[in-house]
């Protein structure tokens, strides 16, 4: 197997919040073998969960089948078993496994990130949900903004990469073989994407109480090689978020409050 080149993370990305947990998580496992053209082609594990709530009841149930009708193509139903979901498959026919993040949980967010996996355990795609804690809403990327505001926060997001970047591979010690190969590839993915008009094509939005946070994966000549700590990324605070947001998001980032 050849050894893939990695790209190095050069941006702190917070991967949870320290606030209490508002939901109970139960997580679902699942494991199955993986075949095309009837040869074998590996053993894929799913990892999924739902959630409850003594605060937030019927917010719990709203976040389940959202979830599970996103996922899996089903409704949620509680007392079905967990191999009655498979098996899933990507829009090619062929099965797929995949995993999760939550990245918060809290009086505001139920934040998730689910990483999708062929056999051969490359990563194909990525989502990111932002559940409103209060009312169990679902806000994905297109529901927060427009296609005006999706190029404004794409030039935005990809001046804070840009920046990042500059600083991060200046350091670098290319005179290494592998830091020499690893600087080749970040450099190839940021010149794919500063030159592209389009280029948060690929790219998330998805919120959390710290802030409104942008994430591109690499470029697709890489894309599906790499964990997501891996990614460009940065993140906003929510007044910089104003002219694109409805107001009643900003304020519930800001403070928690949904009227």
């Amino acid at each position: 197997m050849n050894k893939r080149p990695l790209l190095i993370t050069f941006i702190t990305l917070a991967i949870c919040n320290t606030t209490v947990a508002q939901f109970a998580v139960k997580e679902f496992k699942h494991t199955e073998v993986h075949y095309i053209d009837g040869y074998v082609e590996g053993t894929g594990e799913s990892r999924l969960f739902s959630v409850s709530s003594k605060k937030y009841p019927e917010s719990a149930k709203k976040i389940n089948n959202q979830l599970f009708q996103k996922q899996m193509n089903k409704s949620f139903v509680a007392t079905a078993p967990i191999d009655s979901y498979f098996p899933v498959r990507d829009e090619y026919g062929i099965k797929q496994s995949f995993d999760y993040e939550i990245l918060e949980n809290s009086k505001r967010f139920l934040t998730v990130h689910v990483s999708y996996q062929r056999p051969n355990k490359d990563v194909r795609s990525h989502r990111y949900y932002t559940f409103i804690s209060v009312t169990g809403d679902l806000k994905e990327m297109w529901d927060l903004i427009d296609e005006d505001s999706f190029y404004k926060i794409a030039t935005m997001a990809f001046k804070s990469y840009a920046k990042n970047l500059d600083t991060y591979i200046s350091k670098m010690d290319t005179t290494n073989a592998k830091t020499k190969e690893q600087y080749n590839v970040l450099v190839e993915c940021a010149k794919f994407y500063f030159e592209k008009e389009n280029r948060f094509e690929y790219g998330y939005i998805y919120l959390m109480s710290d802030g409104v946070h942008c994430i591109n994966p690499p470029c697709p000549t890489h894309y599906g090689y790499h964990p997501k700590s891996d990614w460009f990324t940065c993140k906003f605070s929510y007044n910089k978020f104003k002219p694109y947001f409805t107001k009643r998001i900003i304020k519930y980032g800001k403070r928690g409050v949904w009227l």
